[in-house]
């Protein structure tokens, strides 16, 4: 098994080695004693000796520039003097540094950095995430005990919406813990070491975060950091919570992706507006721009839509498409779904091969009398593009007068009207909203 320990850090350990016990991948602590510097690297000694295949990163708030002699004028250089200083302690391992808030103060002099939290949970997301994906771990180890408080609940939120991110993402089951041990100020002295939560991840309810208010920064009118796309993250997100699997396939297939604003990009525009004044008894850290705490769920919509991109691909979908998205959705809606498409599948069975018809059409024709059937009597159906909420939720999507039924070697195709299209893509994306 792969596991990642991901240790958040806003205190430097003392560099003594301390004889700490670790917890299991259950969370147990263990009688077993592992000599370290801190708590997560003898996590780290255990797993190993485990048979664990063991990656770390290190997480190093902004505010540890007060362990610095002569901290930089700038916060790129501060960025890269903090990793080196992690180096002493932790070896040569993967380390970010994240903006944060906090007033320290050494040598006399006060280090008062404004960096906002919202902003150190979004780039410990972010990194994360991307950690995540390379490194596809198991377990998820977040180890606070080096952590601030407040650093510790945001590293805590961060760090479950990135696992469960990347669990989506991936279709994986992970199991992720929190681990923290208490202070110790006596020498030699034994140090426990607590799983203070702890969640095996197999399905996330996305919708949940996709239908919330999304925005990217807290300051009002930045040019250039409107959250583009955050509609079609809505509607991604109304289409699981109604069980509307089509209607989810063309929300994923129409949303712009170039549109949106990138990881990258608001980083870096976050990063620009840090800025540092410093003077002879004042080290001023301050951000110009603040993330809002609902940014991360943009971010988790931007990755959920490029993950499904390829699957939403083409101009029709078969059942087994259409069955794969409808995994997303809660169990009472997929009875829904498999009800819907049971039907659809026995009355496509009345038609020939190669052949395309409205659902309207074909649910007229289930019901006509044998007689008529006999006499081949003409189906009269309805071709309207009015999005009705009720119709569309209770028929999970596949309404009677946008939907078209196709019949290509031996598979059912299932694909809207392309006038309708626009519609009903509309229709979904402002649900709820009048009733808000």
């Amino acid at each position: 098994m792969k596991a990642l320990i991901v240790a958040v850090v806003s205190k430097l350990p003392s560099g003594n080695k301390i004889p700490f016990h670790p917890v299991d991948e259950r969370g147990n602590s263990l009688d077993v004693v592992v000599k370290e510097s801190a708590s997560f690297l003898s996590e780290e000694d255990f797993l190993k000796d485990e048979k664990f295949e063991v990656s770390k990163v290190v997480f190093l708030s902004s505010t540890l520039s007060f362990t610095l002699r002569d901290p930089p004028p700038d916060y790129a250089s501060l960025e890269g003097q903090l990793k080196e200083k992690a180096k002493e302690f932790f070896g040569d391992t993967r380390s970010f540094v994240l903006p944060s808030s906090g007033v320290f103060v050494s040598n006399g002099v006060v280090h008062d950095h404004r960096e906002g939290i919202s902003n150190y949970e979004l780039f410990l997301y972010l990194n994360l995430y991307k950690t995540l994906m390379e490194e596809v771990p198991d377990l998820v180890v977040l180890d606070v005990s080096l952590a601030s408080s407040v650093e510790s609940l945001a590293s805590s939120r961060a760090t479950e919406l990135a696992v469960y991110d990347f669990a989506s993402t991936k279709k994986k089951e992970v199991e992720v813990m929190q681990v923290a041990s208490p202070p110790c100020f006596a020498e030699n002295e034994e140090v426990k070491l607590y799983a203070t939560k702890r969640e095996v991840v197999r399905k996330v309810d996305l919708a949940d975060f996709f239908t919330k208010e999304i925005k990217l920064v807290k300051q009002a009118g930045e040019k250039g950091i409107n959250a583009t796309g955050k509609s079609d993250i809505y509607g991604v997100g109304k289409a699981i919570q109604y069980g509307l699997p089509l209607a989810l396939l063309y929300l994923v297939k129409e949303a712009k992706l170039e549109n949106f604003v990138k990881e990258e990009e608001l980083e870096r525009k976050i990063r620009e507006s840090i800025k540092v004044n410093k003077s002879e008894k004042l080290y001023l850290v301050e951000a110009g721009l603040e993330a809002h705490e609902n940014s991360i769920y943009y971010y988790m919509g931007y990755h959920f839509i490029q993950n499904y991109k390829k699957l939403a691909e083409g101009e029709e979908f078969d059942v087994d498409r259409i069955l794969e998205v409808s995994e997303l959705m809660g169990e009472g809606r997929r009875v829904v779904i498999n009800a819907e498409l049971k039907r659809i599948k026995e009355l496509a069975s009345l038609l020939e091969k190669e052949t395309e018809v409205s659902l309207d059409y074909l649910l007229k024709l289930g019901e006509m009398k044998v007689s008529d059937w006999l006499r081949k009597r003409k189906v009269e159906e309805e071709t309207e593009c009015e999005f009705d909420k009720v119709r569309m939720v209770s028929h999970a999507g596949f309404e009677r007068r946008s939907t078209v039924v196709k019949v290509k070697e031996g598979k059912i195709l299932l694909k809207y009207r392309e006038e309708c299209v626009e519609e009903i893509i509309n229709g979904v994306k402002n649900l709820d909203k009048e009733e808000s």
